[in-house]
């Protein structure tokens, strides 16, 4: 029988003949498979589940060094540098933005700046606009020019090829309304509207007015359906907007379904000045 180690190193003989047996898979004496101990690289018999000088379980393999934990560290790392930079000024301003609708990061520059109104918008690429004395015409198709050279309720009646919005400055003459509140305001006219609509056309109420955040300002905002004669099909959206130094701007929109999505982005980018 083996006799065991008189020093503190591994066996390196085979447990059948006490040939030397180390770093190899079958004693080249007695042709016993044999294996080597992951832990301390001592030599075992082919049945030997533990090793007989250092006790390491042979069939786990190589023992891993308690660094390979350090791992978990590792993963830590991505943790605690978004919560650093979640809680730094930095973060705490881009929260604050995004919560306002604004995005210091993917902001888009206005293409659009009206001196006369006191407003900046920006409009989608390709569409035009045009400035009278007393309002600004965004379109979507240059040929719609002409649906803008009549009043401003010749829009409703209008059967243009895309979207136009008008953006302007009323004298709001409603009576027994408060001209400074956009909401009250929007509902009395849109009341009249659906009481009342354009001889030949329908309209329908596809989001009732309600007040909303523009640009920091109070605001009230209407979806409508208009269906006119030969089954022309359009949106007409209607938003008031307190102004900074009083009064209200009021923003018409004509679209098609298709197009609603930008003119909603045209609306929500308007900012004013004054």
């Amino acid at each position: 029988m083996k006799l065991p180690p008189l020093a503190l190193t591994a066996p390196s003989l085979c447990p059948r003949c006490d040939a030397p047996a180390l770093f190899v898979e079958e004693c080249n004496s007695c042709a016993l498979p044999i294996r080597q101990c992951g832990s301390c690289l001592g030599v075992a018999g082919p049945f030997d589940r533990y090793c007989g000088f250092c006790g390491h379980e042979i069939v786990l393999g190589r023992k891993r060094s308690g660094a390979r934990r350090l791992w978990l560290l590792v993963a830590l790392i991505p943790i605690a540098a978004g919560l650093a930079v979640g809680l730094s000024p930095l973060g705490q301003r881009a929260v604050r933005d995004a919560g306002s609708g604004r995005s210091t990061a993917t902001a888009t520059k206005p293409n659009l700046a009206d001196q006369a109104l006191g407003l900046t918008a920006t409009t989608p690429r390709s569409w035009t606009h045009s400035a009278t004395a007393s309002a600004v015409f965004v379109l979507s198709d240059p040929a719609d020019q002409p649906v803008t050279s009549g009043s401003a309720s010749a829009l409703l009646t209008a059967t243009p090829k895309g979207a136009v919005v008008e953006i302007g400055r009323p004298a709001i003459a409603d009576p027994g309304v408060d001209g400074a509140d956009p909401v009250a305001v929007l509902a009395f006219e849109t009341a009249q509207l659906l009481g009342s609509p354009p001889t030949g056309y329908s309209i329908s109420t596809v989001q009732a007015v309600r007040a909303i955040n523009i640009g920091g300002r109070v605001s009230a905002r209407t979806e409508l359906s208009l269906a006119g004669p030969g089954s022309v099909s359009y949106v007409f959206e209607k938003v008031y907007i307190s102004a900074p130094r009083g009064g209200l701007v009021l923003v018409e929109a004509l679209a098609p379904a298709d197009q609603l999505t930008a003119v909603n982005s045209l609306i929500e980018s308007i900012r004013l000045t004054r």
